[in-house]
């Protein structure tokens, strides 16, 4: 439930991809190794894009691409991260 619910709010600004950020944090804790892992954090690497947070995106996308390099995850956040500012 939590990723669509965070889906949503990507699209909607800054303010609301801060709230993604808070919602995609507490489902990592509630569950780090969760089978949607990868596409979480990938939804987290966004939300910090879209919220302003550069360095904590490329932070979390070395993270993802360290665990998981052949995912298609680790693809499309690499795509987000190079027409980043």
């Amino acid at each position: 439930r939590w990723g669509s619910t965070t889906a949503g709010r990507l699209g909607a600004g800054a303010t609301a991809s801060t709230s993604a950020v808070a919602a995609l944090t507490d489902a990592e804790r509630a569950m780090p190794h969760g089978q949607l892992r990868d596409e979480r954090d990938a939804l987290l690497v966004e939300a910090l894009v879209r919220s302003g947070d550069v360095p904590g995106a490329r932070t979390r996308a070395a993270m993802l691409e360290q665990r998981a390099p052949q995912s298609p995850q680790s693809a499309r956040v690499r795509a987000l991260l190079r027409d980043a500012p």
